[in-house]
């Protein structure tokens, strides 16, 4: 499977969480309703009622409403042990435990059970999407992390779509919001300014326009998001640019992304590159994808998710790097 760098992240985020979540406390008086849930899920799998609790006290707090759970699956590595309940009120939702401390949550809600602060976040956004806008999603994702290895720890993300959008919110305020575009629709300079990354595709063959998005920030600043066939029919070229500048921010060659068995045999070697060498192979691409010169940047390899790096100047935009087994960069990007 080409994602398997993703599969594995995700299951170190799951199974191998290497930090603390803050205490978490049961409500001081809980009926005797939530008590016997708490007692029945705790039959699952053998997690102890107290765990229980906390997950539910914990879904409480995001949610506004009170959750049981109809399944806890165990996962151990070493000393480390995890446990993931599924909830039992809200399909494909999931509170994740690592060592006795929440430290995941992500619940899908319908519209009449979201929190009121919740809905009037998503209307602003919606709004700044188009200011006519009167309809609102049917379920909403709520997610949240509470430790150092998820993206954004202790600030609530809520995810929905509204007919062909798809909107993004962080800590209550909206982060992205996207809509597909015909490919006919994208301008001609956003094409042009694509064109340019040519050179910097590592032998990669830049195709024809397949698919479109525009992208707003929370700003209402918009952008492109586009994708190219390739010389790999199953693995095209994404170009990201800003509207304003055609500035480009992301380019990602999929089919420089190692295979499963090239990952797996490969390992040892993806691990084993110096920060000095990486930097050395992303320069001449970062020059000529990103227009962004690497000259005095220093580059720190993510310890946690091997294959990716982090290049970073003072008064000058960090730059984010995905590298194969080889030592090619598949995708450097702008950090946001």
């Amino acid at each position: 499977m080409k994602n398997v760098q993703k599969t594995i992240a995700m299951l170190t985020v799951t199974g191998l969480l290497l930090g603390a979540a803050p205490s978490l406390t049961a409500p001081a008086a809980a009926a005797p309703a939530k008590t016997n849930a708490a007692s029945k899920a705790s039959a699952l799998n053998g997690i102890s009622a107290n765990l229980i609790k906390a997950a539910q006290a914990k879904l409480n707090e995001v949610t506004g409403k009170t959750y049981t759970f109809s399944k806890a699956d165990k996962w151990t590595e070493g000393k480390n042990t995890s446990w993931v309940l599924q909830v039992k009120e809200a399909a494909n939702s999931e509170v994740n435990i690592f060592n006795d401390k929440v430290a995941y949550i992500s619940v899908v809600q319908k519209w009449a059970d979201l929190k009121d602060t919740y809905k009037q976040q998503i209307n602003a956004a919606l709004k700044l999407a188009d200011a006519e806008a009167t309809k609102t999603p049917e379920t909403v994702t709520l997610t949240i992390g509470y430790t150092a290895e998820y993206a954004n720890p202790g600030k609530l993300e809520l995810f929905a779509s509204v007919g062909d959008q798809f909107l993004t919110l962080l800590d209550g305020k909206a982060k992205r919001i996207m809509s597909p575009l015909q490919v006919e629709e994208v301008p001609e300079s956003a094409l042009q300014a694509a064109d340019k990354v040519a050179e910097g595709l590592n032998g990669v063959k830049k195709g024809n326009l397949l698919k479109a998005s525009v992208v707003l920030n929370g700003k209402g600043e918009k952008s492109y998001e586009l994708q190219f066939a390739s010389d790999d029919a199953n693995n095209p070229i994404f170009i990201n640019l800003k509207e304003a500048t055609g500035q480009i921010t992301k380019v990602e060659l999929s089919s420089l992304e190692d295979s499963s068995s090239d990952y797996t045999k490969g390992y040892s070697k993806l691990k084993g590159y110096t920060e000095a060498q990486l930097l050395k192979n992303a320069s001449p691409q970062a020059l000529k994808l990103l227009n962004i010169d690497l000259t005095g940047y220093k580059a720190a390899k993510d310890k946690d998710h091997p294959g990716s790096i982090v290049f970073t100047k003072i008064n000058a935009p960090t730059v984010k790097g995905t590298y194969n087994t080889k030592g090619q960069f598949y995708n450097l990007e702008l950090a946001e």
